[in-house]
């Protein structure tokens, strides 16, 4: 008789997945993981990312926004739903998410733009990129 994987053996393979640069692999491993727990937070968020990176905005509005509504309290959900809402044209409710990822984690811009550059260009536009000038 054959079973199927735990939960926690499946996240744990995708986790490797990703960081030996296999994404289609975490992907099938991750989806796996959903289906055996649909309220995987990082099930949701590592498919979400996968589908907004490869253009399929309404299945990572989806995911994201699972996720972002699991764990409302978290800033990099917020900030990941915000770039998938902008991407779809709603940047009043994206810069809403960004507003709120910011207020959970004063810190969190800040970080956003020294590790990731082209977030001072979504952020605002501005030459600064600071929690100060949020929109």
């Amino acid at each position: 008789m054959m079973h199927s994987p735990k939960p926690a053996d499946l996240l744990e393979s995708a986790r490797t997945a990703l960081r030996d640069g296999e994404r289609a692999r975490a992907d099938t491993l991750f989806a796996a993981l959903l289906d055996a727990d649909p309220q995987s937070f990082e099930a949701l968020t590592q498919l979400g990312q996968s589908a907004f990176a490869t253009g399929r905005l309404d299945a990572a509005l989806d995911l994201l926004g699972r996720a972002q509504r699991l764990r409302p309290a978290d800033a990099h959900a917020c900030k990941n739903l915000g770039a998938a809402l902008r991407a779809a044209g709603n940047n009043e409710a994206a810069v809403d998410l960004l507003r709120e990822a910011v207020r959970l984690d004063p810190n969190f811009l800040s970080r956003a733009c020294s590790t990731r550059p082209p977030a001072r260009i979504w952020v605002a536009r501005r030459p600064r990129c600071a929690p100060t000038t949020a929109p």
